[in-house]
């Protein structure tokens, strides 16, 4: 369930929240299973950065189209780069960036490659390199 939605207008240092924080809905999220969101294949998983932890990019395809998920501050991971993912494999596990934040998912979509970190302060431009995950699940 989001907890901190896309583009979200509260989020810190006046960014825009290129994605969705994810809270479990009875209680604390920490350890919680991560499903893949869709089938594909896992581009990157290892710990990256202090602020997003641990992360997992996957990437999945729609009508021959390309499309990243990026699944990030995890505090476990049960997947390896080049692994093959379907929507009942587990991700890992729900986590707080070591930490670093009160524990969630966060999630974005991408509707094309680039670094895990990078993000557009602009909120047209996140409109652009960015989709709602919730919308874009409820679409596939």
């Amino acid at each position: 369930k989001p907890g901190g939605g896309f583009l979200d207008p509260a989020y810190p240092y006046a960014m825009p929240h290129p994605g969705e924080d994810w809270v479990y809905k009875y209680g604390d999220s920490m350890g919680k299973s991560i499903h893949s969101p869709f089938r594909g294949i896992v581009e990157y998983a290892s710990f990256y950065k202090s602020a997003w932890g641990q992360v997992v990019k996957i990437i999945h395809w729609k009508d021959n189209k390309p499309y990243w998920t990026v699944l990030a501050h995890l505090q476990t991971m049960n997947v390896v780069q080049g692994q093959f993912v379907d929507t009942d494999s587990i991700i890992g596990t729900v986590g707080d960036a070591n930490g670093k934040y009160v524990s969630h998912l966060h999630w974005e979509v991408r509707p094309e490659d680039f670094m895990i970190e990078y993000q557009y302060s602009n909120p047209n431009d996140v409109r652009q390199h960015y989709l709602e995950p919730s919308v874009f699940t409820d679409s596939n």
